[in-house]
């Protein structure tokens, strides 16, 4: 098995132009235990703040399949999807705009173990880990979870890309039998406004601070129709806001990767129709299976419903 970055010797780097890649890979911070990337995840103010962290190896924010290369057009490109099976991580958190203190981290999956203990500043922190046999199958799944308490300041909690962390590091990756544009069998996150930050993937969303409006009720609605579901093409959600407020309305897939975003903006009070075309963010018809209509208001999740799609 190839070892992980973390585990191999570092390579001193040739500054080079890169060229800006696309997000390909998807990792995010969940908050409201609900498995989603959404508004409503957040730093608490006072408290312990529980973090889950997810991963999609072959999928992007907006949920393209991705397979080996396929965003670079690297020399190693495959149309494997085992290609972007997991064996280890490597995950560096930090927080922006205070300080915070972390506390143990817990992989879902107990086939992982450390490869040393984290040595955490009131800023930063991280995650070293592989798997001692076997692979994660290629796909979206639950990292481990940390709990974290603020110390001072409003931190929001980001996944660090590059070398912003330790410059002897290459910033949060993974370890997969699919060789990345810098190392053998390492994907690597980064910025893409960056051009000289070498990377792979650079689709991450972590946790803004609570705010005092969070405390607030969320504004009175709900939905008040989805369907027809099954159907074939096309499914229309209706729903009604009793107060003005800030809505998101978004089709995920049954593992919680976003498919489209119906409407996302400040409405008035009132009722409201949509029309989910079948289509994915591109335009794309999306497959076969049962997908979730989640609204939320004012950055909180207020109804959910599902609607399943036959082809």
């Amino acid at each position: 098995m190839p070892k992980p970055l973390s585990m191999l010797i570092q390579v001193l780097l040739v500054s080079c132009l890169w060229t800006a890649r696309s997000g390909a890979q998807h990792m995010y911070l969940d908050t409201d235990g609900d498995g989603l990337s959404t508004s409503a995840d957040v730093t608490k103010a006072s408290g312990i703040t529980s973090i889950t962290i997810w991963l999609d190896s072959n999928h992007d924010r907006n949920g393209i399949l991705q397979t080996c290369n396929s965003h670079t057009g690297a020399k190693y490109s495959t149309t494997r999807s085992s290609a972007l099976d997991v064996f280890s991580y490597t995950i560096f958190l930090k927080a922006v705009g205070g300080t915070v203190k972390w506390g143990s981290f817990l992989p879902a999956d107990p086939a992982y173990e450390s490869l040393g203990a984290p040595s955490p500043t009131e800023t930063d922190i991280e995650l070293n880990y592989f798997r001692t046999s076997g692979v994660t199958p290629a796909g979206q799944f639950k990292v481990g979870t940390i709990q974290v308490s603020v110390l001072s300041g409003e931190p929001q909690i980001v996944i660090s890309q590059g070398k912003d962390i330790n410059p002897y590091e290459f910033g949060t990756h993974f370890g997969c039998p699919c060789s990345g544009s810098i190392l053998e069998h390492s994907y690597v996150a980064g910025d893409p406004s960056n051009a000289r930050a070498p990377h792979d993937w650079s689709d991450t969303d972590g946790l803004r601070p609570a705010l005092a409006s969070d405390e607030a009720p969320p504004a009175p609605s709900f939905i008040a129709h989805v369907g027809p579901s099954p159907s074939t093409s096309t499914a229309s959600i209706s729903f009604k806001l009793r107060t003005s407020a800030t809505v998101d309305l978004t089709v995920y897939g049954l593992k919680g990767q976003m498919v489209r975003i119906l409407t996302r903006g400040q409405l008035d009070a009132g009722s409201y129709s949509f029309v989910w075309d079948g289509t994915d963010a591109k335009g794309n018809r999306a497959a076969a299976g049962v997908y979730i209509f989640r609204l939320a208001a004012n950055g909180v999740s207020v109804d959910s419903r599902k609607v399943v799609l036959i082809r």
